[in-house]
């Protein structure tokens, strides 16, 4: 439940969820266009397709919610990442959501939203060369194999950093494992959230040596459908469902505070502008324009001073921060090499992604106000923008004047208002309690209720994330049991397969919630893994034990009932 600790948050709340509920529709109503969602399949944890062809992620995920929070359809798209900036350009799809890392030379083709993850490039070995190789200046010498997925976001970074290694590109990234486990290369370039699902006691990793920030990507013409998002990601991350799904998908620290998000969405806005300025040096030195640009540079003021008062932040404050970007990004501009400033940008575009960017970060200060008012915010906000591209080189003076002056947007914090009491949840509920990584849904394992009424469309087969799933039942008892989908004991599978064992009874009385903690068994041999990456190969030792498996049991553990306003007994 969310509790507003201070007026701005409350007002923030009340606006967000204005706009999400303003649509009026259910999901893939018939009002909104269809949602196109590029994505890989190739990259998890963020996107992966499962042997049976289904694509889960923690992006996929999100995507849907978002679909149906807004009222739209939805659909995937191939995402090639050779090609994502030409597909981009050519509107192949609305929004890419799997993994996409920001990057200056994106900028020209696509908009990036607030970030939602941080990761970094890391190179995996065989444990048992893990001394040989144990430093990136052993890596790069002649004689050394380097794989990396072709395209992406790192093989430019293998490429950059591994100057004497010889570079193996893959158009599989789902392979890299095996192709280092095989011997066919001495490593493999990945990043840490993806190895992170890999065996520790197979690989060992070095690393990592880059701060990439992970965002969805909109072509440059939907930059409506990107502040929608932006709203709806900072709704997410403030009633906590967002660090749900990063428990659940993510590991190695990955859930982030409010604050924490918000410190990241305002330095990337910034980052991003100021990433632009290379491209408009070039721009405007093919157009023979000079870098001072008067007129233009007044009516930005005047717009972010709208922006500003509309979001009620001080327009003065923002505009003097306004002042010190645009002198910012003209030294930025005047220290390109003309010689290398090569871009087939056109300047009225950049200026519209500028614009979004600052509107962006206009936004991210109102919907921040809280966190921006915190004693500690200015040092906050000053490491976060130095972590930025744009800030590498020698900027820090940059960044902290920057910081100091946000920290000043927000003219005086907001008196405290005492904490609600937790509100009365009318209703009689189950709260499956599901341990990350195990995923029941039509892909994985299915639940099934064979006695009782659930005030649910969707029965007889449930669809549940891991973690803590609140279903709404009637009052009395009721019976489920598990499967696992595609196996020979999933009686949905066709050739009369047998029901499987593992099943419970619960009661549950009129306006209270009973907690069921679901534990998976092992069979003696131990063949079979909890985590969803190990459907995807060998390396992961999972694909050839998945499709054999006959038979899951599930330890259930029922805890005491009670009042359904009462906090969640769930543990995760």
């Amino acid at each position: 439940m969310i509790r507003p600790q201070s007026t701005t948050v409350a007002r923030f709340l009340g606006r967000a969820f204005a706009a999400l509920t303003s649509l009026g529709c259910v999901f893939g109503c018939s009002s909104v266009p269809t949602l196109r969602v590029a994505t890989s399949g190739d990259y998890p944890p963020f996107s992966a397709a499962t042997p049976y062809g289904a694509i889960v992620g923690f992006d996929t995920e999100v995507a849907a919610q978002f679909a149906r929070d807004t009222g739209r359809g939805m659909y995937f798209v191939p995402l090639r990442w050779p090609r994502l900036p030409e597909d981009a350009d050519a509107g192949a799809f609305d929004v890419a959501m799997s993994g996409v890392t920001m990057r200056a030379d994106r900028l020209p083709h696509m908009l990036f939203s607030r970030p939602y993850a941080v990761t970094g490039a890391v190179v995996a070995v065989r444990r048992e060369r893990a001394e040989e190789l144990a430093t990136l200046a052993r890596i790069d010498r002649r004689g050394v194999r380097v794989a990396v997925n072709r395209g992406g976001h790192l093989e430019r970074v293998a490429r950059q950093r591994f100057r004497r290694a010889e570079i193996l590109t893959v158009d599989d990234n789902r392979t890299l494992a095996d192709r280092v486990l095989r011997g066919d290369v001495d490593a493999a370039v990945s990043e840490q959230l993806e190895v992170a699902a890999w065996p520790v006691e197979t690989f060992a990793v070095v690393g990592p040596f880059t701060r990439d920030r992970k965002a969805y990507a909109v072509t440059l013409d939907r930059a409506d459908l990107l502040l929608e998002l932006n709203e709806w990601l900072a709704v997410r991350e403030l009633d906590g469902w967002l660090n749900e799904r990063r428990r659940q998908w993510l590991s190695g620290g990955a859930v982030w505070s409010f604050d924490e998000a918000c410190f990241e969405a305002i330095a990337a806005a910034i980052d991003l502008r100021m990433q632009l300025m290379p491209h408009v040096a070039a721009a405007k030195r093919q157009q023979n324009l000079p870098i001072e640009d008067p007129a233009q540079e007044e009516k930005v003021l005047q717009q972010v001073a709208a922006w500003a008062a509309n979001e009620k932040l001080d327009p003065g404050t923002v505009v003097a921060l306004f002042e010190r970007l645009i002198a910012a990004s003209k030294e930025k501009q005047r220290a390109v090499d003309a010689r290398t400033a090569l871009s087939d940008a056109d300047l009225g575009s950049l200026r519209d992604s500028i614009a979004f960017y600052s509107h962006s970060l206009v936004s991210e200060l109102g919907r921040c106000q809280a966190a921006v008012a915190h004693g500690d915010a200015p040092a906050s906000l000053e490491a976060a923008l130095r972590r930025g591209e744009a800030f590498r080189d020698d900027r820090s003076a940059l960044a902290a004047d920057l910081a100091a002056i946000i920290a000043r947007s927000y003219q005086a914090p907001a008196p405290l208002v005492a904490e609600p009491a937790v509100a009365s949840i009318e209703g009689t509920f189950v709260d499956f309690c599901i341990p990350p990584n195990l995923r029941f849904d039509r892909e994985g394992y299915s639940i099934e209720e064979l006695y009782g009424s659930l005030a649910l469309p969707t029965a007889p087969r449930r669809q549940l994330p891991s973690g803590g799933s609140r279903v709404q039942v009637d009052p009395g008892r009721h019976e489920y049991r598990f499967y696992v989908n595609g196996s020979s004991a999933d009686p949905h599978r066709p050739g009369g397969a047998i029901t499987m064992p593992s099943g419970f009874e619960v009661e549950v009385a009129a306006d209270h919630a009973v907690a069921v903690r679901l534990t998976p068994k092992f069979d003696a041999s131990g063949r079979f893994e909890l985590h969803w990456q190990d459907v995807y190969g060998a390396a992961a030792g999972g694909l050839e034990t998945y499709r054999g498996l006959t038979r899951f049991d599930i330890d259930v553990s029922v805890a005491d009932a009670t009042p359904s306003g009462a906090p969640s007994q769930c543990p995760w």
